[in-house]
C-alpha cells in the first residue's frame, strides 16, 4: 500500500510540473485526477474498516 501512495504522489508531482508549463488543458484534467485519488483512498479506508473475513 505503501507502493500505490508513492505512486500516486508522483503522479501528482508530475502533473503539478505540468500544470506550470502547460496550463490550459491541464488544469482542466487535473481535478479529474484528484476525484480519482480520493475515490481510491474512500475504497482503501472502507476496505480496512471492514472486518476482514
Amino acid at each position: 500500500m505503501m507502493e500505490m501512495e508513492y505512486w500516486i504522489l508522483q503522479i501528482v508531482a508530475k502533473l503539478n510540473g505540468f500544470i506550470s508549463s502547460e496550463p490550459n488543458h491541464t488544469r482542466r484534467f487535473v481535478p479529474k485526477v484528484r476525484e480519482e485519488i480520493i475515490k481510491t483512498e474512500k475504497k482503501e479506508k472502507d476496505k480496512s474498516e471492514k472486518p476482514a473475513t
